[in-house]
């Protein structure tokens, strides 16, 4: 390296010294180079081979940082003065930390500034301060410290006094740094870039300081300094207002730190750049670029206010030097380096549109300042080069929507500004060369003569002058306007205008020599790619085609188009842009060069004609002539220019004559303008241009208008130099060529052509009558080739003519004829179609052509171009031809159809699609001759109704829309003739419908949707055909479908039309309601239809807006009839065994033998009887007045009632009126009929209701006054004469159902009596015992239970016990029998308090019974049942009396349950009466002592009795109320046996007990074999604890796995559940008890009998994870927080649907008992399970509920005294915490400890307990994990608890140290040393000894003898 010489390079030196100026305050301006003289020609390079002096260069060192501010505070001693509190908000002003600053401009704003008035003078003395920070806030990063200095700063301004003194500080206290600081950034904060920022400073701003801003001001000054510097250096304003506190200074190269090491430098071996040390704070907020362009935003805002209030005065020098700088003006591009700045010079737009879109507002205020201003010419040549150079490769939308308005402006005021641009380039270009060339000197001076002449070469081929933004400007065309279409094609040919032409022409490069702009976007880098991959090929394959400036432009142009620029949302649009775009500039360019050649003046505005007639906007830019832009004078060398380019222009001038030359220039401007039309056509044909065709139209339309005005303005001839007819030609072949491809297009812009209309200028219309007359010849043309097309293709349809092949190759181009021909007829109908005279006869000639092509070819035409025959329907206004079409055609269809074809259908259904298009305005008018097509249809409804196809196919379809629209096709008589066979088909399919499941829904759609149409249709032939049996056979059947069918539940859309055609239906027709009725009263009565009666009846209100109805008699039979039916069923109770539910059922032998056959039922079980009946009482639900109007239907009701309890009771009898069926009716989803159960309950309301709903008094009087025959019955209230029509019956018929139903009614009759009516009562019974005893008896029950005592009905209970002392015992069968029941009704109720009978009578009935058992005589058992029943009542009165009454009652029990078995029904009325005296007699005895001695003489031998009907198991478990009430009074005995009674075996005899139905049955059950179990569990414990011989096995029983083997169902319907569950459930209790207090070797015999049968597996674990929803997820699980899963009390359990929770808690506790018993099982069955989802839920809810839980009951089982009495030691120690859920055992031997440690997991039992070795003393490895493995196996695999492995622990311990003895040495049996035993023995002496107390024996004695007696140990 030369010494002296820097190493850096000039871009280098220029870097540092720019970055240096910036620092220090000074202007960043573009350095500006001295331009060097231009060399003569020849001394390009100097001398040869001479050698330059070497240029000196020198480092320039980096100016100095700006020094710190000094602050007031501190400089002028207000830190003495202020208060302290606001010295410390002061000084944190000066901090870096946002969050400080912040607090104290809030805390300055609402300690102090708020108040004013009292801190005015401190605010004045701090204001100097304030001032200091002011600047540096206003442009601090931070938005809010912005806002906040804003408002603080609004604030101060607020008070007077405040305001003056800052107004006084900036004109004449501060100086002009301060003042300029404070003014500038106070400006640029007004135009802050945000609004809230702005907006608080800019109304104090206008209202103080503009005032002071005057022309003359020094404040206006120092503003404009401040803005400028702003502008051009806001990094280093800013770093002026906030200077960087000084540095320590850098240590020379080489210089140690402390400790020797060298001190790190930069990187980059230079100093730390400014600001790089400043606070990571300021970065929060926003980046460094982002701060900048804040900054110049504010400042480029302040310098246009300050251009706008000052214009006039601002134009100075110093400011022409600021706005002529070309680094201001970068701020218009958005590269980083603008190409109008030297290439080191970075430009101050780039990445910040935002500051690009305030340069352009500069823009504008710059230009309206310096209007009509000379002094602007100085800065043109930098802002034309700026401004063009930047608007054009501008990609940001956000700009471009603000650049268009002043870029115009700009061009239309500066009219030289391409010029100035191409001149500036051009010298900047030569001046930059200039400077590349010194500073390459030295590198040129080294190289050699080759290489200095090829660069000498490049050199000159480098000079000529070019327009860089016109290249520019044709790059922007290739981008598609750059991306902003809409926006930039509407200036395009503004901006073309201010081109000059010899700009154009020097400045246009072939098409791929154009430069790409800097820093391309990536969508512009995209689609320039593309436009050059579209074009390229072309270009390459003729390289030598000269370039032409018109074709490049339009290439640049189309370059958009192939390059899919405009390819995006709005494409239609951005393409309707680019097309007037393109047109205009061609319009434009072509009068450019016609003026220039031929024209002797410019042609005017008014002389354009486009526009004219085609619908164009008045704002439209068309036929521009370019007055807004260049005014040149005429001159051919201009169109020369634009023609050939620059390098041939002048070849063109000398090488031809004037003639030939204008020849030349036209022939090149006719093929321009021809190669331009020709593209536009392809393009809109190919459909790249996507254009509404109208539009396309319009803009050709006004292109050709503008040609024909060129050629013809000043002339009146027709136009002569051949521009419009080259034009027309080119778009004439074009639309020739093309008409078949868009035949719209071309139609529509031929219409658009000749819809010109006529203007009052004469030159106007004449130009258009050429377009026109040429448009004409060209329609005529079209239309000649268009149908003589048509007619061929149809001729050849048709068979007529042409071959296979020749139809084939044809076919293509007629249909395309066609569509040409639809597309002229719908745009030229009114030509074609129009009245003689009114349009040319020349194209009204091909009319007949067009008739003739559609009545003759009709058919054809209509199979294969529907369009067509549409189109001539629509548009031909003759209606007589249109019918005549119609009528051929539909001949030409009866004919195929006659001849079998199947194309006949398709047809119709074209024609139909025609109708439908065409409207009602033309079908209306269209009629068949005959019924030709009736046979058609009629064949496609038949098909269409009997399922040959779907409902949604074609062929309905079809049909659907024929029965619309019949008129065009049917003829009347076809219409009604369908009509009625659709009528007859409905009704049918209803009536399968109603009694069958297999008749689909979807099989009415067809049907009703026709019938839908005729009905309630808007079509006039329909409703003038509809009859009136047509409506009575419809409608009816239409109601059910719509209203009773979707009561079946499901979903069809059949019964919305079914509904809204009964609704719609407004035939007031009362024929069609009596029919109706009529239908659902047959319906209410046949059991073989699906619905339900209540369903029907339902149905009902939707009637009821149609009519009144009166269900009662309209719908149902007559009382008489009911009665009747009544009569006819069976009377007797279907089962005897009831009698032990209701004592007043006669016995069995006064039952009929005759067999009850089973009714005829519906599918909910009920027979006709019963369906009227229920619908009865749906009815008087639905209104109860009903029911007290009509009280006849009460006795119905109950008789119903007594029936449906029966069936409950005993669902395996036969009923006379229901079938099993109806034991599940209402179970069903959607079943809207009752249960039986339900049922019976609603039955009792309404009786209750209708009964207790009577508001005279006195009426049962009235009625035992006509009874008695005292009153006539006629004159009766409805409740007398109902209560007299019912005793009556049942007097005359005396049955068990008709006094069964007296005695409810009695019930609701009787409630509120008063004795003397009582007393009448009771008279009236006796009156009637001998005529109809049972009645009587039902009286008297009726009587005793509900009416007050009368003294007549005591009366009659002693009369009846008398009597039975004379009855003989030949008699007792009969009359005794009799006498007994009576006394039994006539007994009142046990809690009433009423005496039955004195003590003596009722010790005579006792002996009478005596009598009557010992005579010779065989008693029935009925006698004693009734005996046993009468006993029940006697003994409350007899427990005091003794005698041997009571040993005659105690045989007849013993002897009644010996006859008895609960196997047996006929015996369970006995058992039951005798079963609860047992009961009664056993609480008696309890307090009576004669009565307890008595009974316990004959307990035992009746409680043994009676536990044998418990183990007895019933063959069959099907339901019976009286079976389960038998079990129950037997539990309920058996539940307090005797502990003698109780042995081993009771369990497995009695478990069956839990498989009962009822609920109540399996309760008492678990209650008496829980006892049993552990009677069990007691003796398999002694039997296995004595068996030495392992005989004994203990097994649970067969009969308990029995019932837990059981399959349930779980998969039941919501609210419902298996009724063997709970019994199930209680089974497992029951086997979980069987462990409880179980020995070790029972239960591991019990864990091996469940293992092996998979019981826990197969059948527990399931119904339990499906009772809690575990095997749905855990999400769906049973949520158990508000239940304590560790105790269950099974007597609160409850059954039925609202209580299914107890289940699922009594299922919780089982898994509780499980997880406590069985453990392992539960964890073997997780760890195989394979599904993971059940098995984390499984272990999610495990340890969530039940874990706890059961942790803290084993922890509470090892601290259980009685558990620790089991390893009650005094050397074992249990500790255990419950913190952390372990057990410690510790075993002290010898003051050493073994200790273990059982760790039990978070979820256990489903991971094992962990055993931890803890410490080992005395014990061999081996034998310590042999314990421990066995501690383990004895808590899981055996299921045993923790204190059994405690136990075992201590078992081997204790035996493992129990005869060990001291070692002789240490006198311990555990070694100090190593912890083992004594195991060295001596052979003479027979001691143990310590391996290591014996070995350190030997060391110490050093002899090898026992210590004890002295012998070798060794030998």
């Amino acid at each position: 390296m030369v010494k002296g010489k820097s190493s850096a390079s000039s871009g280098t030196r220029k870097k540092h010294a720019r970055k240096a100026a910036g620092a220090s305050g000074i202007i960043e301006e573009p350095i500006q180079k001295d331009k060097k003289p231009k060399k003569e020609k020849g001394e390009k390079g100097g001398k040869k081979g001479a050698k330059k002096e070497p240029r000196q260069k020198v480092y320039i060192p980096p100016v100095k940082p700006a020094p710190v501010q000094p602050d007031p505070l501190e400089t002028t001693g207000l830190a003495h003065r202020l208060p302290p509190e606001l010295l410390v908000v002061l000084r944190s002003l000066s901090k870096k930390a946002i969050v400080t600053k912040a607090k104290a401009l809030e805390d300055l704003q609402a300690s102090w500034v708020n108040k004013s008035e009292e801190y005015e003078a401190v605010l004045l003395d701090m204001l100097p301060v304030w001032l200091h920070h002011v600047p540096s806030l206003f442009l601090h990063p931070s938005r809010r410290i912005r806002s906040l200095a804003a408002g603080l700063h609004s604030s101060f301004l607020h008070i007077p006094s405040v305001k003056d003194q800052i107004l006084f500080s900036l004109t004449d206290l501060l100086d002009e740094d301060q003042v300029s600081s404070i003014v500038g950034t106070w400006c640029i904060t007004v135009h802050d870039i945000d609004r809230a920022v702005s907006s608080s400073s800019s109304e104090l701003w206008n209202r103080h300081l503009v005032p002071l801003l005057t022309s003359d001001s020094p404040l206006l000054k120092s503003l404009e300094s401040f803005i400028r510097r702003a502008i051009l250096d806001p990094h280093g304003v800013y770093v002026y207002l906030n200077p960087a506190p000084p540095s320590a200074p850098a240590l020379p190269p080489g210089r140690k730190g402390p400790g020797g090491r060298p001190l790190p430098t930069s990187r980059s071996g230079t100093e730390t750049p400014e600001g790089a040390e400043r606070s990571k704070a300021d970065a929060l907020e926003e980046s460094e670029m982002d701060r900048r362009a804040r900054i110049r935003v504010g400042a480029l805002g302040s310098m246009r206010w300050i251009l706008e209030q000052h214009p006039n005065q601002f134009l100075a020098s110093e400011d022409l030097s600021f706005f002529s700088n070309p680094a201001l003006w970068s701020i218009l591009h958005h590269a980083v380096t603008p190409p109008f700045l030297p290439p080191n010079i970075e430009g101050f737009g780039a990445g910040q549109p935002i500051v690009r879109k305030s340069a352009w507002a500069l823009v504008q205020s710059v230009l309206k300042a310096s209007k009509d201003k000379p002094q602007l010419n100085e800065i043109l040549p930098i802002l034309s080069t700026a401004i063009l150079r930047s608007a054009f490769v501008e990609q940001d939308s956000t700009v471009q929507a603000v650049m268009w308005q002043p870029l115009l402006v700009f061009l239309k005021e500066v009219r030289d500004a391409w010029r100035l641009e191409m001149k500036y380039s051009a010298d900047h270009k030569e001046t930059g060369e200039a400077e590349e060339d010194s500073e390459d000197e030295d590198d040129d001076d080294d190289a050699g003569e080759g290489e200095r002449h090829r660069k000498e070469s490049k050199d000159d081929g480098n000079k000529s002058h070019v327009s860089q933004a016109y290249q520019e400007f044709l790059q922007f065309l290739q981008l598609g306007c750059s991306g902003s279409p809409m926006q930039g094609y509407p200036t395009v040919v503004v901006i073309l205008s201010t081109i000059p032409s010899e700009v154009i022409a020097a400045s246009t490069p072939s098409l791929f020599s154009l430069p790409t702009p800097s820093e391309p976007q990536p969508h512009q880098a995209e689609a320039e790619a593309d436009t050059k991959s579209e074009i390229q090929p072309e270009t390459q394959s003729n390289p030598k085609i000269p370039s032409n400036p018109l074709m490049d432009l339009f290439t640049s142009f189309w370059a958009a188009i192939d390059g899919r620029a405009l390819s995006s949302l709005q494409r239609s649009a951005a393409s309707s842009a680019f097309l007037s775009s393109l047109l205009e500039c061609m319009v434009f360019l072509i009068r450019r060069v016609w003026r220039d050649l031929f024209s002797s003046t410019s042609v005017s505005p008014s002389t354009s004609a486009s526009g004219e007639g085609v619908g164009l906007d008045s704002t439209s830019s068309a036929g521009y002539d370019g007055s807004a832009g260049v005014e040149e004078p005429k001159n051919p060398k201009h169109a020369s220019l634009l023609l050939f380019g620059s390098s041939q222009a002048q070849r063109s001038e000398d090488g031809h004559e004037n003639e030939n030359r204008e020849q030349l220039y036209l022939s090149k401007l006719q093929e321009v303008m021809k190669s331009q039309i020709e593209r536009v056509w392809s393009e809109l044909s190919d459909k790249t241009l996507k254009i509404e065709e109208r539009v396309a139209g319009v803009y050709l339309a006004r292109t050709l208008l503008d040609f024909i005005a060129l050629e013809t303005s000043g002339s009146e001839d027709q136009p002569q130099r051949e521009l419009y007819g080259v034009a027309w030609e080119a778009l004439a072949n074009g639309i020739r060529q093309r008409a078949l491809e868009c035949p719209g297009l071309v139609s529509t812009v031929l219409s658009v052509f000749l819809s010109g209309q006529k203007k009052d200028s004469g030159n106007k219309n004449r130009i258009r009558e050429i377009l026109e007359k040429s448009a004409k010849e060209l329609l005529k043309d079209i239309l000649e080739m268009t149908i003589g097309e048509c007619e061929g293709h149809v001729s050849m349809s048709e068979g007529q003519i042409g071959t296979g092949s020749e139809k084939e190759e044809n076919n293509d181009t007629a249909e395309r004829s066609i569509q040409l021909l639809v597309a002229f007829m719908q745009t030229f109908s009114e030509a074609l179609f129009a009245e003689p005279g009114f349009t040319e006869a020349s194209i009204l000639s091909y009319r007949p052509r067009i008739d003739n092509l559609l009545l003759s070819h009709g058919y054809t035409i209509l199979s294969k171009s529907p369009i067509l025959f549409k189109t001539y329907l629509i548009r031909r206004n003759d209606a007589q031809k249109r019918l005549e079409c119609w009528q051929n055609i539909l001949a030409a269809l009866a004919l195929r159809h006659s001849s079998g074809s199947d194309a006949s259908v398709s047809v119709l259904s074209q024609a139909l699609d025609v109708l439908g298009e065409a409207g009602p305005s033309i079908s209306s008018g269209l009629r068949p001759k005959a019924e030709e097509i009736d046979p058609l249809v009629g064949r496609l409804l038949a098909e269409s109704m009997n399922g040959t196809v779907g409902s949604s196919s074609a062929q309905v379809s079809l049909v659907r829309r024929i029965f619309t629209n019949p008129a065009p096709i049917l003829s009347e008589s076809g219409f009604s003739s369908l009509l009625q066979s659709l009528a007859s088909a409905f009704s049918l399919q209803i009536d399968s419908a109603l009694r069958s499941n297999d008749v689909s829904m979807n099989s009415f759609v067809v049907v009703l949707d026709l019938l839908e149409i005729a009905l309630v249709g808007e079509v006039d032939m329909g409703k003038k055909n509809v009859a009136e049996g047509l409506v009575l056979s419809v409608i009816p059947d239409v109601f059910l479908l719509a209203f009773l069918f979707p009561k079946l539940g499901e979903e069809a859309g059949v019964f919305v039309t079914a509904k809204r055609v009964w609704e719609k239906w407004t035939h007031d027709n009362e024929g069609v309601y009596v029919q109706l009725k009529d239908r659902l009263k047959e319906l209410l009565g046949d059991t073989q239809v699906r619905f339900s009666p209540s369903q029907i009846v339902q149905t009902l209100s939707a009637l009821f807006s149609k009519c009144r109805i009166d269900p009662i008699h309209e719908l149902v039979e007559a009382d008489a009839e009911f009665n009747a039916i009544l009569v006819d069923l069976p009377s007797d109770p279907i089962d005897p065994s009831l009698a032990v539910l209701d004592p007043l059922i006669p016995p069995a032998s006064s039952f009929s033998e005759e067999t009850v056959s089973p009714p005829s039922c519906d599918t909910h079980g009920y027979s006709y009887y019963a369906r009227l009946v229920i619908a009865l009482l749906h009815i008087a639900l639905d209104n109860r007045r009903v029911a007290r109007e009509n009280m006849w239907i009460l006795r119905h009701l109950l008789a119903l009632s007594q029936y449906a309890e029966d069936l409950l009771n005993i669902p395996t009898g036969q009923s006379p009126v229901f079938s099993r069926a109806a034991i599940d009716a209402g179970n069903d989803e959607g079943d809207s009929e009752f249960e039986l159960g339900e049922l019976v309950v609603k039955i009792q309301q309404i009786v209750t209701y209708a009964l207790t709903s009577a508001t005279t008094e006195g009426w049962r009087l009235d009625a035992l006054s006509a009874l008695d025959g005292k009153e006539s019955a006629k004159s009766l209230q409805p409740h007398a004469q109902f209560l007299v029509d019912v005793i009556r019956l049942t007097q005359s018929v005396d049955t068990a159902r008709e006094c069964r139903v007296l005695y409810n009614v009695l019930q609701h009759v009787m409630d509120d009596i008063e004795k003397d009516e009582a007393e009448s009562w009771v008279s009236y019974a006796r009156k009637i015992e001998k005529s109809a005893p049972q009645t009587s008896m039902t009286i008297v029950a009726a009587i005793s239970h509900f009416a007050p005592e009368p003294p007549r009905l005591e009366r009659y209970r002693n009369e009846l016990a008398a009597s039975l002392l004379g009855i003989p015992p030949t008699k007792v069968d009969t009359e005794g029998l009799q006498a007994l029941r009576k006394l039994a009704a006539a007994a009142p109720d046990s809690e009433s308090g009423v005496a039955f009978l004195p003590p003596q009578r009722a010790i005579n009935v006792v002996k009478s019974c005596e009598q009557w058992v010992g005579s010779d005589e065989d008693i029935s058992e009925e006698v004693e049942c009734a005996m046993t029943l009468t006993f029940f009542h006697l003994a409350p009165i007899l427990q005091n009396v003794s005698g041997a009454h009571w040993a005659f009652i105690f045989d007849v029990i013993e002897n009644n349950l010996e006859n008895c078995s609960m196997t047996d029904d006929t015996t369970w009325v006995t058992m039951a009466r005798t079963l609860r005296l047992v009961i009664l007699i056993r609480d008696l005895a309890l307090t009576n002592k004669g009565l307890h001695a008595n009974w316990a003489e004959r307990e035992t031998a009746v409680l043994t009795l009676i536990r044998n009907f418990a183990t007895s198991q019933l063959e069959s478990q099907q339901p019976s109320a009286p079976g389960s009430a038998c079990r129950e009074l037997v539990l309920s005995i058996v539940q307090d046996l005797p502990s003698g009674l109780i042995d081993h075996e009771t369990l497995p005899k009695m478990c069956h007990l839990l498989s009962d139905p009822s609920v109540e049955v399996q309760k008492m059950a678990y209650q008496l074999l829980l006892p049993a179990a552990k009677k069990r569990t007691e003796h398999l414990v002694i039997e296995a604890g004595i068996d030495t011989e392992d005989k004994v096995k203990a097994e649970l029983p067969s009969e308990l796995m029995v019932i837990l083997e059981q399959t349930l169902s779980l998969d039941l319907a919501d609210n419902e559940q298996d009724p063997n569950l709970f019994g199930h459930f209680l089974g497992w209790m029951l086997l979980f008890d069987l462990f409880t207090d179980t020995s070790l070797r029972v239960r591991v015999s019990y864990i091996d009998q469940l293992r092996s049968s998979d019981i826990i597996g197969s059948h527990f674990i399931p119904t339990i994870f499906s009772i809690l929803g575990i095997d749905q997820g855990i999400a769906k699980t049973f949520k158990l927080d508000m239940w304590g899963v560790d105790e269950y009390y099974m007597q609160f359990y409850e059954s039925g649907p609202s209580k299914d929770f107890s289940l699922k808690v009594f299922a919780a506790h089982l898994y509780y008992r499980a997880l406590l018993t069985v453990p392992s099982l539960i964890h073997n069955w997780v760890l195989e399970c394979k599904d993971r989802q059940l098995s984390s839920s499984v272990a999610t809810y495990t340890s969530t509920h039940f874990s706890p839980l059961i942790i803290k009951a084993e922890l509470a089982h090892v601290k259980n005294p009685e558990s620790a009495s089991e390893l009650a030691d005094e050397n074992l120690t249990i500790k255990v915490s419950s913190l952390t859920n372990e057990v410690a055992a510790s075993y002290l031997v010898d003051e050493h400890q073994l200790e273990i440690r059982l760790k039990i997991p978070t979820d256990w039992p489903l991971h094992r307990v962990e055993i931890k070795d803890v410490k080992r003393v005395g014990v061999d490895e081996n034998r310590w994990r042999a314990w421990l493995l066995a501690v383990q196996q004895t808590i899981w695999a055996q299921n045993g608890r923790i204190v059994d492995g405690l136990a075992l622990f201590k078992k081997n311990v204790t035996l493992h140290f129990e005869g060990q003895v001291e070692c002789a040495i240490c006198y311990s049996i555990i070694s100090v040393m190593d912890g083992s035993l004594p195991k060295k023995p001596c052979k003479t002496c027979k001691n143990r000894f310590h391996a290591g107390c014996l070995f350190k024996w030997f060391n110490s004695s050093h002899s090898s003898s026992c210590p004890l007696c002295r012998s070798d140990i060794l030998h």
